[in-house]
């Protein structure tokens, strides 16, 4: 694949106020529903951009682009019900106390004990699988685009991953708060000791940690699931803007996905040798580099002209792409269409176009080799026979 989508469009920093404010309204719901769905807006959006590229269909990029583009909803679902759960546990609580006047503050507690170790079990799996599925995504769109920094890249997630666990033992220990309140609360003032003697002090203090507990977890596990998806987005933003502008490089690197997506033939091919020499030569001798495509052009043309009329001399190259894009069935047209270009252009380059014009530009060059490298991407990506 290659490093660079040209249709690639930065993804915009998610705000932490919706997610504080909505998440803690909805004990999270909002916070499953809306990363569910940045993420897998996301992983579909990225793996378009790579699908578009040459090479899309090699078995290699097709295993990257299933086990690192793929987020599924199958999560969320589980996560949302957790949180549904607890909230029909809360609104039973106002239900019972509007119906018979009143509940006793144990029973009260240990619902609300309960609701917490629900929620627990719906917001833990959650961070892990945001963690995981992010992870794999880097990693993946790293091979893809054949990148060296890997070890940077392992380094980054195994800190995330030390921050992924700290907050999980915190926050298993700030989950079970309510239910030592709960506890507490059904004890009598002697056996609870010197903490919160009196039953309403037990009451309203554990119920006040118990607040606390949950409030530390949502702005830290909030920040942290943001932290991550930020982050990536602003570490893939970083990445597109590295990729090198120049032409050159940009066909170099399609020479380089070409040469992994057929690494199987053995040898590199000799057309995509070829023209990575025109490339070399074009960054000294713009001119001589022209006059390589059209070597490449010429040559791909003639094994074509063998192939489709075998036992036919070979003619001069206009002649040979006039006779096989006559009928239209060979070349898809884009191809067609670049054939006459490179050679015109290549023969001007070699003995100018005799009016004394104005000499071949930058914009001449681009254009030849991209062209040529269309041509040798198509060649070499399986010519219809």
């Amino acid at each position: 694949m290659t490093a660079t989508d040209p249709d690639f469009d930065p993804e915009p920093p998610l705000g932490y106020a919706p997610f504080i404010l909505w998440g803690m309204l909805t004990l999270w719901i909002y916070t499953f529903i809306r990363i569910g769905r940045v993420l897998e807006s996301h992983f579909a959006k990225r793996r378009a951009g790579f699908e578009r590229q040459p090479g899309a269909k090699s078995a290699e990029t097709e295993e990257h682009l299933l086990k690192g583009f793929h987020w599924s909803r199958r999560v969320t679902a589980p996560c949302v019900a957790g949180s549904a759960v607890v909230i029909a546990l809360l609104l039973f609580m106002e239900y019972s106390v509007d119906v018979a006047g009143s509940m006793p503050i144990r029973t009260a507690a240990w619902i609300v004990a309960a609701g917490s170790l629900i929620f627990a079990l719906a917001a833990l799996p959650f961070m892990s699988a945001v963690f995981g599925a992010l992870a794999r995504h880097e990693r993946h769109e790293s091979l893809l685009r054949g990148s060296s920094s890997l070890p940077d890249l392992a380094a980054r997630w195994n800190d995330l991953q030390s921050r992924l666990v700290l907050l999980s033992i915190v926050s298993c220990a700030l989950f079970f708060v309510p239910a030592i309140g709960a506890y507490q609360c059904s004890l009598t003032a002697a056996e609870r000791g010197f903490l919160f003697r009196s039953e309403w002090a037990a009451n309203a203090g554990w119920a006040g940690i118990s607040l606390l507990a949950g409030g530390i977890f949502h702005v830290w596990g909030t920040a942290f699931l943001l932290g991550l998806i930020n982050g990536h987005f602003r570490r893939e933003t970083a990445t597109q803007a590295a990729i090198p502008a120049d032409y050159l490089a940009r066909i170099d690197q399609r020479l380089d996905a070409l040469e992994r997506a057929l690494s199987g033939r053995g040898s590199p091919a000799e057309e995509g040798v070829l023209l990575r020499k025109a490339v070399a030569i074009a960054r000294a001798d713009a001119p001589f580099a022209l006059a390589k495509a059209r070597q490449v052009v010429e040559r791909i043309v003639e094994r074509v002209y063998l192939e489709r009329r075998p036992g036919q001399p070979i003619k001069p190259l206009f002649n040979m792409i006039e006779d096989l894009t006559a009928d239209g069935a060979v070349f898809p047209k884009p191809i067609a269409s670049y054939l006459h270009t490179v050679r015109v252009v290549g023969n001007i380059a070699v003995h100018g176009d005799g009016t004394g014009g104005a000499p071949l530009s930058d914009s001449d060059v681009e254009l030849s080799l991209l062209m040529t490298l269309n041509l040798v991407e198509w060649y070499l990506s399986g010519t219809p026979k």
